[in-house]
């Protein structure tokens, strides 16, 4: 009772957890429960059937408002409706038209989730209920940043818009996808950089209370994939947060490097050289490529639309030219079939034709190697990803991968719904009768350099659920890395044992 687990803890099967005592890291350590000195909000407490109602509601209508596709269908409906199209228009011309509606309707879209973001009001440092209407507007508020993000997250575009949604963000940042996010509570200084799935002084609870705080990152900080800032952080200047590490404003201080759960100081960390116009200053060809790979994002609407009309109009050409019996059972499965699967395999040609086979190497921020390299990843998750999640744990997923270049063995069980999308396929190897479910880190961008290398997880091996394996791993054969680790870079984990912790030890 009263007890609280904190952020990305391991508590091990079995374990009995005293009453209001705090259990963190991994494994997971008691302590005494931090006490909070934010000032508790008075607010009308709802039922939970009301708020659950009102929430699906209010979550309904924004997700309605602000989907670009139908943002998209509204607009050339009215244009319909006012003769627009009454004069004779070619093909190329109305395939065009449409495109740019579509297109037009990503960026209303983004603009529209600005607006709700206004209209749902500020939030300010307070402890609130979790079923009151303003922790209602906060989970609202995070959605919204995060359905942005699916479009905006790691361009240059991203910072702007976060400023117009009501973050505070200093010049020169680059911001990849970032989670339980109030944009009001935040402030980001100068030549910040986020790497991927960072959790952003979200909310802390404690019994039915929700404790909102302010959060501010110095100049030059660089935080590592699925780190955590905890609600009332303010961190230093310069400073590095390792991969699954979460932040302690106590312990960090500006130039210094950390990592692990709990926190620890790195005593040194290899930096790869590289000049300012590779990495912050880029030069206009630079710029210009970047740009160009990260406007497409915009047409990423296009495809899944064009494919959804290609089949509706083919059934309906189909469907008085053949019997009844033909077209129910073999044209309209074999259309589906042929339509779900034509956008994973786009994607599979645009992989090897874009950027072929991958291998170690480096490779810095403003290359156009990174560019093409994150529109795949974009695509990946847009286009192939909604099929590939229902082949999630069967060995038709791992023909699949196979294909976009992952090595995989005989009896591989990929547990999760992780691998329906992998970022860095040609990395990683899984031997003959392994279990896995962790998460792949086989790049990292550290110093705004991405260096890539392979990693490997050898037969028979188990990597649990929460685990992140960074580049150069390498698992042994008949080993257990335990839940909510992280294997560190190049580290060599030998063979019939078994590893826990953040960073790993030996058990």
């Amino acid at each position: 009772r009263n007890s609280v687990v904190t952020y990305s803890s391991l508590v091990a099967s079995g374990t009995v957890i005293p009453p209001s005592v705090q259990v963190s890291g991994v494994p997971g350590m008691t302590s005494p429960i931090q006490p909070s000195d934010v000032k508790r909000k008075l607010c009308k407490v709802m039922s939970p059937y009301g708020y659950g109602i009102q929430f699906l509601a209010l979550n309904t209508l924004i997700n309605l408002v602000t989907n670009p596709i139908l943002i998209a269908f509204q607009v050339d409906q009215y244009m319909e409706g006012s003769g627009f199209y009454l004069s004779e228009v070619s093909l190329p011309l109305l395939i065009t038209i449409k495109c740019a509606l579509l297109v037009g309707g990503v960026v209303l879209s983004l603009l529209l989730q600005i607006v709700i973001l206004h209209m749902l009001g500020g939030v300010a440092e307070r402890v609130y209920h979790r079923r009151s209407r303003d922790f209602m507007h906060i989970c609202l508020k995070d959605r919204i940043v995060s359905s942005a993000g699916l479009f905006l997250s790691g361009t240059i575009f991203w910072p702007t818009w976060l400023r117009w949604a009501g973050m505070k963000v200093g010049r020169n940042c680059e911001i990849s996808s970032i989670f339980e996010v109030i944009p009001e509570l935040i402030t980001i200084d100068d030549e910040t950089f986020f790497a991927d799935v960072i959790y952003l002084g979200g909310p802390r609870f404690a019994g039915d209370c929700v404790i909102m705080e302010r959060i501010k990152l110095g100049k030059g900080t660089f935080l590592g994939n699925h780190s955590i800032i905890p609600p009332g952080s303010h961190l230093p200047s310069d400073i590095l947060i390792g991969v699954s590490s979460v932040a302690d404003d106590k312990k960090i201080y500006s130039g210094s490097s950390w990592f692990g759960n709990p926190l620890f100081e790195l005593p040194r960390r290899e930096v790869v050289a590289a000049g300012r116009s590779v990495t912050h200053n880029p030069s206009i060809i630079r710029y210009i490529s970047r740009l160009f790979w990260e406007l497409l994002r915009f047409t990423i609407t296009i495809p899944p639309t064009g494919v959804l009309a290609a089949w509706y109009y083919f059934l309906i050409s189909q469907k008085d030219v053949q019997d009844t019996t033909t077209f129910q059972y073999i044209t309209v499965p074999a259309a589906t079939v042929a339509s779900l699967f034509f956008l994973p395999l786009l994607v599979l040609v645009l992989k090897w034709f874009l950027i072929g086979r991958m291998g170690a190497g480096i490779h810095p921020l403003w290359s156009c190697w990174c560019s093409i390299w994150d529109f795949l990843y974009v695509i990946w998750v847009a286009w192939a990803k909604p099929v590939l999640s229902m082949f999630n744990g069967t060995q038709i997923l791992n023909g699949i991968l196979r294909l976009f270049g992952v090595s995989i063995g005989e009896n591989v069980y990929l547990h999760g719904t992780k691998f329906s999308q992998i970022t860095d396929p040609d990395l990683l190897h899984f031997e003959n009768d392994t279990t896995v479910s962790c998460h792949f880190q086989a790049h990292t961008f550290e110093d705004r350099i991405l260096k890539k290398a392979p990693l490997y997880i050898r037969k028979r091996a188990t990597v649990g659920g929460g685990t992140i394996m960074m580049y150069g791993a390498d698992v042994g054969h008949d080993t257990v890395v335990r839940e909510h680790s992280v294997v560190m870079k190049n580290e060599v984990i030998p063979p019939d044992c078994c590893f826990v912790g953040c960073p790993t030890r030996e058990v």
